[in-house]
């Protein structure tokens, strides 16, 4: 039995590996392949496993629009309570306030603002950037303009300093929302 964990783990990585090929390639069943790679690696305790199934399957927003897919926002937080890396935590709170979007208002602003205040702590600049372009969208309404404005300003700078052209175009992108509102 001892033999087999190592199997059963490789056989979860692969499955994740799958995963994530599948969704690169727009194969529709990426979905079942993560949430089964998510579950597998639960079961054995690999965390790190849970984690990148969990991050792997979302596509930057909600994944229905006007629906809620509870299978993921289930394994979102069982990685959310798994994981130990705060940049990871960070982007799991952002997936899942993305996810709970069509669950009601007060859920999805509880996970952004988190997910907000973990890529803080981290320090870590592509964190904060790739956080808040998750979650503008996710917490768009008039009485969070002015709290967008300063999540945007604050991720465009720190898109800059990471020089990486796809993020910073990522975060500019994110700015027109609320400069629109605000016009």
């Amino acid at each position: 039995a001892s033999d087999a964990k190592p199997d059963e783990i490789m056989r979860a990585a692969l499955c994740v590996g799958l995963g994530q090929a599948q969704e690169q390639t727009g194969e529709p069943g990426y979905r079942e392949t993560l949430l089964d790679a998510a579950r597998r690696a639960d079961a054995l305790g690999a965390a790190d496993l849970v984690v990148r199934a969990a991050l792997a399957n979302s596509r930057g927003f909600a994944s229905r629009s006007g629906a809620v897919d509870h299978e993921r926002i289930e394994v979102l937080e069982r990685a959310i309570d798994v994981a130990l890396d705060d940049r990871d935590r960070a982007m799991l709170l952002a997936t899942l306030a993305a996810e709970v979007t069509f669950t009601g208002r007060e859920p999805t602003v509880r996970a952004a603002r988190d997910a907000v205040t973990v890529a803080r702590r981290t320090g870590d600049d592509a964190t904060l950037a790739q956080v808040v372009a998750r979650i503008e969208r996710a917490i768009a309404s008039p009485d969070t303009v002015s709290e967008r404005e300063v999540l945007v300003r604050d991720a465009e700078a720190a898109a800059i300093r990471t020089r990486d052209p796809v993020l910073i175009w990522g975060v500019a992108s994110c700015a027109l929302h609320p400069a629109l509102e605000r016009g």
